[in-house]
């Protein structure tokens, strides 16, 4: 028996698509070890060497704590031209416009079952990358929609968000299956008919 979660409510007219202005995106409420916020940034660091000119925007509040941790892992690796900082958003609708500036999005989540980012951005069309937790194997289970990665390996983290920069085909395809599962998941009656299926298999 299994149950997806959360639902991802978005506007009932599509965010339009508009210019690319960042390479990743990673954003929660809060910058946060548990969010993944510092793993992302350290994968930037990994990337550049390959990708000089790449870029990460960290959409979410920081407090003190969190702001010192990240400005120590962007001035020791040199990142200041890399990484962009936004304030969270207080309407949602606000942030799912600047969302869609990235081309992919980075969500390392270490707690989440299925982080309601992750259900966002998919919902929204960007690729995701996110952490393996007891949840997340799920979304790949009929079909590819997200890049897992392992909790706390910075080093695969960044490999698989190489694997979008360097293969257009397999971003695409993260693109449109995590759509189609989004608005499969969104649906009342197929979720119902899923959880009668599962309850019955």
């Amino acid at each position: 028996f299994s149950f997806k979660f959360p639902v991802t409510v978005l506007p009932k007219k599509p965010i339009p698509e508009t210019e690319k202005i960042y390479d990743f995106v990673t954003f929660s409420q809060n910058c946060s070890k548990n969010k993944g916020t510092f793993d992302a940034i350290a994968a930037i660091a990994i990337l550049k060497n390959k990708y000089p000119t790449v870029t990460l925007n960290v959409c979410g509040a920081r407090d003190e704590e969190s702001t010192q941790i990240m400005d120590d892992i962007i001035n020791n690796y040199n990142l200041e031209k890399n990484i962009v900082f936004t304030d969270f958003f207080e309407k949602q609708i606000d942030l799912f416009h600047h969302l869609k500036k990235a081309r992919f999005a980075v969500l390392p989540i270490k707690l989440d079952i299925i982080s309601s980012t992750v259900s966002q951005a998919m919902a929204l069309g960007i690729p995701v990358v996110t952490n393996i937790t007891s949840g997340t194997p799920e979304l790949n289970k009929e079909k590819q929609c997200v890049l897992l990665s392992k909790i706390d390996d910075i080093a695969d983290l960044a490999q698989k968000m190489m694997m979008l920069l360097e293969d257009e085909n397999l971003a695409n395809k993260l693109r449109v299956n995590a759509h189609e599962y989004q608005l499969q998941d969104n649906n009342p009656t197929e979720r119902v008919n899923k959880l009668v299926e599962d309850l019955y298999a």
